[in-house]
């Protein structure tokens, strides 16, 4: 009787390491896949002082041979009662990892269509399409855009694979 008890109790504990086992393992897959689904997702308007900035797309840029770049299109509008340009108003900085990815100035032949839009009068309600071009870094790259004042605690960040850029 005692064997068959001890058989019966060894059963259980092999099944308790089993469940255990189990779950710690989804639970880290599902840490992996929520930490996926934040990287490359657009999100929502924000409201920063007297403007919404909005992301449009990132997208891979290639001017040149050797010239990689990161292009982050955003809409910016313009709220305040007196016309404005969003390089007064916001700047934006990424990093990939602990590496700062910094912001590119290339020739006007080389530069994309929209990249001098951060020096353009913007009218109150109205809106124009930003593009802000960035070194390119193989990996993610955390990116805020905010006021260039510090004193607003609203922000617009997201993150980008680049390996997923075309």
């Amino acid at each position: 009787m005692k064997k068959i008890l001890a058989l019966i109790m060894a059963m259980l504990m092999v099944f308790a390491l089993f469940a255990c086992g189990k779950s710690d393992t989804t639970d880290t897959a599902t840490a992996d896949e929520v930490a996926t689904e934040e990287v490359n997702v657009i999100p929502e308007p924000v409201d920063i002082g007297n403007s919404t900035v909005e992301l449009i797309k990132t997208e891979k840029y290639t001017p040149f041979e050797g010239g990689e770049s990161m292009l982050v299109h955003i809409k910016f509008t313009n709220n305040a009662p007196l016309a404005t340009t969003a390089s007064k108003e916001m700047y934006i900085t990424a990093k990939c990892g602990e590496t700062r990815v910094l912001e590119m100035a290339y020739q006007k032949e080389h530069s994309p269509e929209g990249w001098d839009n951060v020096e353009k009068s913007v009218a109150p309600g109205e809106a124009v399409e930003l593009v802000y071009v960035l070194g390119f870094a193989d990996g993610v790259v955390d990116v805020t855009l905010q006021s260039v004042h510090n004193t607003i605690p609203e922000k617009l960040e997201f993150s980008v694979d680049t390996k997923t850029l075309g």
